[in-house]
C-alpha cells in the first residue's frame, strides 16, 4: 500500500502535435494522477547534465481527462534523483540527440524505465538479431550492391526500412525493375553512408500484424492490425482494422524467449510485432497503442501498468 504520492517524470517530445485521445504516456499519467502521485513533463531537451548529476528542466502538471489535457506549473530544475521513477517516452528517431539523452539518463539508471541501458545498446528495429530463428531473412547494410543482390535472391520484392524511423515511418516496398527502386535505395543509405535493413516483402500482412504488449516480460494483450486491402501499413492511422487475437503455439514460443530478454534486461513496457508467425519488431523506445488493446479487450490496461509502477518503487 503506498502511504504517500509518488513523483513521476515522463520525459517526452514537445507537448504541441500529440494526440492526446489515444496517447499511451498521457493514459499512463491520468491513472497515475487519479491516484494521488505527482506527475511532472519534461522534454528530451530538458535533460541535462552537471556537477551536481543529471537534472530535467521540467514542470508539476495536472492531468485532465480532455483538452487541455494538462494544466501546467511553473518550471523547475529537479535532480533525477528526486524523482521515484523517470518515463523515457521520447518517440523516435532513435538519433545521437536519443542517444546521448539515454546515456544521460544511464546516471540515474535505477529509476529510469525503460532501462537507459538497453536504449542506449539496441533499436526496436536491430533488436530483433537477439533472436536471428525467428525473424525474416534480413539484411543492415550502407551497400547498394549488396542491396541489389539480396533483391535478387529475395524475390525481387522487397520492404526497406530506416533504422531510426517508426510506426511504418521511413519504411518503404520497393520493387526490382521500378522506377524508385534504385533511387529510394540511394536516398535511404544517403548514397551508400547510412546502413538501412531490408527484408523480403511478406504476403501475410494481408492478413494482418499482430501486436503483443509486455509488461515486465509478461503478455498482457494480442491485437491484430489489418491493413487495407492492397496495403502494408498496419498503423491504425493508416487505416487498419483492429481486432482482438491469440497466439499460435509459435508465437507463444517467441513471446516466452522475448519476454525472458525483456525481464533480464529490465524492460518494464515494450510492444512486439509479428507478421506470418515471424518476429518483425520489438518497440521498446515509446511503446503504444495501449488505448487500442483496452479498446479491443473490454480492458484497462492503464491500472495493472500503474500497480507495476508502484510496486517497482515500493521494492526499490
Amino acid at each position: 500500500m503506498i502511504s504517500q504520492p509518488l513523483k513521476f517524470l515522463f520525459v517526452m517530445d514537445p507537448y504541441p502535435g500529440y494526440d492526446f485521445e489515444k496517447d499511451t504516456s498521457h493514459l499512463m499519467m491520468l491513472e497515475a494522477h487519479s491516484r494521488g502521485h505527482r506527475i511532472f513533463y519534461g522534454g528530451a531537451t530538458g535533460i541535462f547534465l552537471s556537477l551536481e548529476g543529471p537534472h530535467s528542466h521540467c514542470q508539476e502538471v495536472r492531468v485532465l481527462r480532455g483538452s487541455p489535457y494538462f494544466e501546467f506549473q511553473g518550471p523547475g530544475d529537479i535532480p533525477l534523483g528526486l524523482f521515484d521513477l523517470v518515463f523515457m517516452r521520447r518517440d523516435p528517431p532513435y538519433d545521437m540527440s536519443y542517444l546521448y539523452t539515454a546515456q544521460i539518463l544511464l546516471l540515474s539508471r535505477r529509476r529510469v524505465v525503460n532501462d537507459p541501458l538497453i536504449l542506449a545498446t539496441r533499436n526496436e528495429k536491430l533488436i530483433i538479431f537477439e533472436w536471428p530463428q525467428y525473424i525474416p531473412r534480413t539484411l543492415v547494410t550502407s551497400d547498394v550492391a549488396a542491396i541489389e543482390r539480396f533483391t535478387k535472391d529475395n524475390g525481387h520484392d522487397l520492404m526497406i526500412k530506416d533504422l531510426g524511423k517508426f510506426a511504418a515511418k521511413g519504411t518503404w516496398r520497393i520493387q526490382w525493375g521500378t522506377d524508385i527502386f534504385y533511387s529510394k535505395i540511394r536516398e535511404m543509405t544517403q548514397e551508400g553512408k547510412m546502413p538501412v535493413m531490408v527484408q523480403p516483402f511478406l504476403n501475410k500482412v494481408s492478413e494482418g500484424e499482430k501486436r503483443v504488449l509486455f509488461l515486465e516480460g509478461d503478455v498482457l494483450s494480442v491485437i491484430n492490425r489489418i491493413p487495407p486491402k492492397g496495403g502494408f501499413v498496419t498503423s491504425p492511422h493508416g487505416g487498419a482494422v483492429l481486432h482482438r487475437d491469440s497466439l499460435t503455439p509459435r508465437e507463444q514460443e517467441i513471446c516466452q524467449q522475448v519476454g525472458s530478454f525483456l525481464k533480464e534486461k529490465g524492460v518494464f513496457i515494450a510492444g512486439l510485432d509479428l507478421i506470418g508467425e515471424m518476429l518483425i519488431e520489438v518497440n521498446i523506445t515509446s511503446p503504444g497503442l495501449v488505448w487500442e488493446h483496452n479498446e479491443m479487450e473490454k480492458a484497462s490496461f492503464e491500472k495493472e501498468i500503474v500497480n507495476r509502477m508502484e510496486r517497482r518503487c515500493m521494492a526499490s
